[in-house]
């Protein structure tokens, strides 16, 4: 976070660590030991992700140039809806010379494969790309997240035909996690519906990739997602499952300890390590070693250093949200389950209280605890949370139970795995039947995006977890009860003056832009958040855009209607995006250009076949251009917004007619849909036409450029008239000012 180099790191921790040893009977002596601790974190962290060395692959990415490259798979690979994502760990890459860079290399493959399993080792040639920061309107920088992986290049492959594959063994942990894993998945595809067996594998293993899209809103709008990611109390039941099987084995003591150590380690490989079953595994690890050297749990320090291990093996896993979420609701439940409790300490033997008060305690604390950062990072969060876990949560408890006992059944004897199967299907698919008893796909949520900025919300989050520890320690301290109702009061003092200061709404409208796939989008906002949506160059993908993609940038930029939709260019697989996005805002008109009018009329008749009413169609072409509304124009060159202080013009192409200059004085801005590769004369012509700024989808370097020019578009930061979308993220320009637009 500091951005610190390694040598002041490592200076600071070894100064810390001499002076804490000499002062370690001392009281602050332990205080410079943590110190010492936390300066070599600090080391370990900038070495490896900021401030990498010479022979890093993060260099050899920089340059275009084929490379024979010779790794090792690391992870399992990821499948996608159109692609197959392969982690490797480079050994060397060979141009003109060998190469043995530090760093992973993240291989894609269009098309979905399981040719290649973790362990293998690849040969194949191909380009290594660059990842570089790819920031977005929604917070998630892409680029970032692979470099908190180690991943610093990418390489792209039509297909595996070209690789040659050096197979792992077949004997070793990985091979036999993998055996076990497809074992369980055939049990489950055999013996289940497929609902019911792609929920099971959500249930036990964390895998979500089949359950289908309408059930997975479901589980993510009523709070109980958690139940999908394997977490503590999936471990703790595949735990008390495995000592219920060999209870009846008399085993000593120890042996128990270890076969529950050896589970531990299986079903953790089974989850492919997510951060919530390493936390949850790690937790019970440590649990169970304290055991067998008759040890006092203490839970508090047992979270702290299952969290200090994960950090010493992968300290960039502290900026996941799994890590963050997990950790926090487990501390949560640890720090402030005990001190509730306390309360009704006279009652813990009722029925009543077990049966029912306890599990409305949790279910509580562990919504409170888990809300600031589900707003955080997905700006809302559900209202019937709670009832729906109290419901839902016991009855994916027994499935699990079910889930767990199914593949032995099928061991035994396949046949009677089937009349398993039938009996653990209803029970499984239980907690959707309850999901659609609270409303299904309906459930109301609470959505924060265009009403709270990203700053307010992680202000509130850091008061929202400072309030929980003080209210916490106030239901047994007079001093913290105290500390509460001044600290309360001056939140509210300090919210208040704040809102006092803060400047309204812009009189003007704003232009937002943003990248899509294959193009741009652009919204022109009124102040009554009423918008016009203008998309060029989209290329259609095997998951609906408008939904995953554009209706989540409207959202966040605070569109309450869509007044028009616009369409520059899009590709026939992309134009059903573009007309269900204009029904489901009710757009009164949707715009397109002639050359699109056969196939967006063909897609409209295919919803209206469907009894969807749709908005009216405008057509407009090189001799036509369509009505002009609120300054909003669109002919042969392009949409062209005009207000008081600036002109900007959204285009497919650059095209000779945008070179001419411009009578105009008013600032004008240039947005290219596509990849952009200028011309040296073209950046001349444009600043003499008057473009203070040009946006692109991306902006890519034209062989012809001299050198100087082409390592300045090629460098991190490109001129101040120039904004990348690919490399800069998304750009946001007023209409009534001419100043130098937000990114």
């Amino acid at each position: 976070l500091t951005g610190l180099p390694p040598w002041l790191w490592l200076l600071g921790g070894k100064a810390a660590t001499v002076v804490g040893i000499l002062t370690l009977r001392l009281r602050y002596g332990a205080v410079l030991v943590l110190v010492a601790i936390l300066c070599l974190s600090g080391f370990h962290y900038a070495l490896r992700y900021q401030q990498v060395g010479p022979h890093h692959l993060k260099h050899l990415a920089e340059r275009s140039t084929r490379f024979d490259i010779y790794g090792r798979v690391v992870d399992w690979p990821l499948l996608r809806a159109d692609r197959t994502e392969i982690t490797i760990e480079p050994d060397s890459l060979v141009a003109d010379r060998c190469y043995r860079p530090d760093g992973l290399l993240l291989l894609k493959v269009t098309d979905t494969t399981t040719a290649v399993q973790r362990g293998d080792r690849l040969a194949f040639t191909a380009r290594v790309y660059p990842v570089r920061p790819t920031p977005s309107s929604a917070g998630f920088d892409y680029g970032r997240y692979l470099n908190l992986k180690g991943i610093y290049g990418v390489s792209y492959l039509p297909t595996l035909l070209t690789v040659r594959v050096d197979r792992r063994g077949a004997v070793g942990y990985f091979a036999f996690i993998d055996a076990i894993r497809d074992y369980i998945i055939d049990v489950f595809t055999s013996d289940l519906t497929p609902t019911a067996a792609a929920l099971a594998k959500g249930y036990l293993l964390g895998e979500t990739r089949d359950i289908p899209p309408d059930i997975y809103a479901m589980f993510r709008d009523s709070g109980t997602l958690h139940l999908l990611a394997v977490s503590g109390s999936n471990v703790a039941l595949v735990l008390l499952f495995v000592h219920l099987l060999i209870r009846p084995l008399r085993l000593q003591r120890t042996t128990r300890h270890a076969v529950l150590l050896a589970v531990i380690v299986v079903y953790a490989g089974l989850c492919y390590f997510e951060p919530s079953v390493m936390r949850a595994s790690l937790m019970a690890a440590l649990v169970i070693l304290a055991r067998i050297a008759q040890r006092k749990v203490n839970l508090n320090q047992i979270i702290a250093l299952t969290a200090a291990i994960i950090l010493l093996i992968d300290p960039g896993e502290f900026f996941g949200i799994g890590f963050q979420l997990s950790f926090a609701t487990a501390w949560g439940l640890i720090f402030i389950t005990p001190r509730v409790a306390a309360q009704f300490e006279r009652y813990h033997t009722r029925r009543w209280y077990r049966w029912l008060v306890f599990p409305l305690i949790i279910a509580l604390i562990a919504q409170i605890v888990s809300t600031p950062l589900v707003a955080l990072y997905f700006e809302r969060f559900p209202l019937y949370s709670v009832p729906a876990n109290l419901i839902v949560v016991p009855l994916v408890s027994i499935g699990v139970v079910g889930v767990l006992a199914l593949p032995l059944v099928h061991l035994v004897w396949p046949m009677l795995g089937l009349l398993a199967g039938s009996l653990v299907d209803p029970v499984v698919r239980a907690a959707v039947f309850a999901l659609q008893w609270f409303g299904g796909t309906d459930l109301p949520v609470v959505e924060l995006t265009g009403h709270i900025g990203e700053r307010w919300l992680l202000a509130l989050t850091l008061f929202a977890y400072s309030a929980m520890i003080i209210a916490t320690l106030a239901i047994t301290s007079k001093r913290a009860r105290r500390t509460l109702v001044f600290f309360t009061i001056g939140i509210a003092v300090s919210a208040l003056t704040l809102v006092a200061f803060l400047p309204g709404k812009s009189d003007g409208a704003t232009v937002h832009i943003e990248r899509l796939p294959g193009g741009v989008v652009t919204l022109v906002t009124q102040p009554d958040g009423c918008a016009d949506v203008i998309v060029t160059s989209l290329v259609g993908r095997p998951y609906p855009i408008d939904e995953r993609v554009i209706t989540p940038i409207l959202t966040r930029a605070g569109v309450d209607t869509v007044r028009t939709v616009s369409v520059l260019q899009a590709d026939y697989a992309a134009i059903d995006d573009v007309v269900r996005l204009a029904h489901a805002w009710n757009a009164g008109q949707l715009l397109i250009p002639s050359d699109m009018r056969a196939a967006v009329s063909s897609v409209m008749r295919q919803f209206s076949e469907d009894s969807v009413s749709l908005c009216s169609l405008v057509v407009f072409g090189d001799e036509t251009s369509a009505p002009e509304q609120a300054g909003l124009s669109l002919g042969r060159l392009g949409a062209c917004l005009a207000t008081p202080g600036r002109i900007v013009l959204v285009c497919e192409k650059l095209q000779p007619a945008h070179l001419r200059p411009g009578a105009d004085q008013r600032d004008r801005v240039l947005v290219v849909g596509r990849t952009w590769t200028p011309a040296a004369e073209d950046w001349i012509r444009l600043r003499t036409a008057g473009y203070s700024l040009i946006v692109a989808a991306s902006i890519r370097p034209n062989q012809a450029l001299s050198d100087d020019l082409a390592q300045q578009l090629s460098a991190e930061s490109l001129p101040d008239y120039l904004h990348d979308l690919k490399r800069m993220g998304p750009l946001r320009l007023s209409s009534i000012d001419r100043n130098r637009p937000s990114r």
